[in-house]
């Protein structure tokens, strides 16, 4: 039966979109807000690269949780049926969805770098596999207690991990070009230290030294 919010039927609530995103997207917009305006940081570029980052937050919250239907499994499924664990089934099974899962997270490794400063490919990609690895972790939990329906699929950690991978690609690539690489540059968010003088260090010259101690470009 469909399932409307604050009637249940078949044991299951909706949840709307909006009571899960609303909330989020406030308090991203709050924490862009202040952490630019201490030490008087904010430009008009950073503000920019920070509502991209809480607009991509967002949609990954969307894509990965969303619908929310909040009740009890109605089949009694054993815990174990909501875990995938054979590497690459997806390649034969959903090869359009492990696609999709590789471009979810390009957007990640292309911000990472502007907004929280981590330049070396490995910091990198385990930015990208930390975030992959807590939504799986959230969904097996959602699953087995108050919202069944979506399973953790190690394809999904090494699809992600792959798309991280790859918007660190682009972003080097972007790099190339001298004007792509001043705007990104102006982009990027100062460490939380720095004072709105002190200057920051090239993203080139970050690439460069990653590059030299065995990373990815």
């Amino acid at each position: 039966m469909r399932k409307r919010w604050g009637v249940e039927t078949g044991g299951a609530i909706d949840v709307p979109n909006g009571l899960i995103l609303a909330p989020l997207a406030v308090g991203g917009l709050v924490l862009v807000w202040r952490r630019l305006t201490l030490g008087q940081r904010r430009t008009p570029i950073r503000t920019l690269s920070g509502l991209a980052g809480v607009i991509y937050g967002l949609a990954l919250v969307y894509y990965t949780f969303l619908p929310l239907q909040l009740g009890p499994d109605p089949y009694t499924n054993p815990w174990w049926i909501w875990l995938q664990g054979v590497p690459l089934q997806d390649l034969f099974d959903d090869p359009l969805g492990l696609i999709l899962n590789v471009a979810l997270f390009v957007p990640l490794g292309f911000l990472a770098p502007l907004l929280i400063r981590v330049w070396k490919w490995w910091e990198v990609a385990l930015t990208g596999l930390s975030v992959s690895a807590a939504i799986e972790i959230l969904q097996f939990l959602g699953d087995i207690t108050i919202s069944p329906g979506r399973v953790a699929d190690i394809d999904d950690l090494i699809a992600n991990l792959a798309g991280t991978i790859l918007g660190l690609l682009l972003l080097r690539l972007v790099l190339i070009v001298p004007l792509f690489r001043r705007l990104t540059e102006a982009a990027a968010w100062p460490p939380p230290a720095a004072g709105a003088d002190q200057p920051i260090r090239s993203l080139r010259k970050r690439s460069s030294e990653g590059h030299c101690s065995g990373g990815v470009g």
